[in-house]
């Protein structure tokens, strides 16, 4: 902190542009520098709760800040989280250039991740005429017999059911 403002970090923007104040309250400076420093340990192992205890915060605190957006703090831990994916990418390729064998599924995985245009798996439906005319035609079936029964239903004649009781009279 300088001057009452809080500097940027050399790659990162200024808090103003996240809406941290001109003239911050001792509050605004405590819960900025609060959701950086989980912010930064967030981007080392991305995990909110493990994050959390590591600076001295309840995940409930985190979560209130993800619900608040206070200081735009979800765009800023959507911004975590992409480091700590390059991250892992980063370690990824370094594990397959230290891997002769069997790195060539995770090459598989690289080059879908990075290109999904091109090595993406698509997977297309594609329906048969035959199939289709199979279709239409056992739905045609079927309501020719539902209209058969239903003709059938009509010819009946309803009945009455009386007890006679004993001796067959009523």
């Amino acid at each position: 902190m300088t001057n009452g403002n809080i500097m940027p970090q050399d790659d990162q923007e200024s808090p103003q542009e996240y809406g941290f104040p001109e003239r911050p309250t001792g509050r605004d400076i405590q819960t900025w520098e609060r959701q950086e420093m989980f912010l930064r340990a967030y981007a080392k192992n991305g995990k909110i709760c493990l994050s959390a205890e590591k600076i001295g915060v309840s995940d409930r605190m985190v979560r209130y800040w993800q619900s608040s957006n206070h200081f735009l703090f979800q765009k800023r831990l959507q911004a975590a989280h992409q480091r700590y994916v390059e991250l892992l990418e980063g370690q990824m390729d370094s594990y397959i250039e230290n891997m002769k064998q069997g790195s060539h599924l995770l090459h598989m995985f690289r080059l879908k991740a990075e290109a999904p245009e091109k090595y993406r798996e698509d997977a297309k439906i594609v329906v048969q005429d035959s199939s289709k005319e199979l279709l239409d035609k056992l739905t045609e079936m079927a309501g020719r017999e539902i209209e058969e029964r239903r003709k059938l239903e009509e010819g009946s004649v309803e009945g009455e059911y009386r007890d006679l009781g004993k001796g067959g009279q009523s």
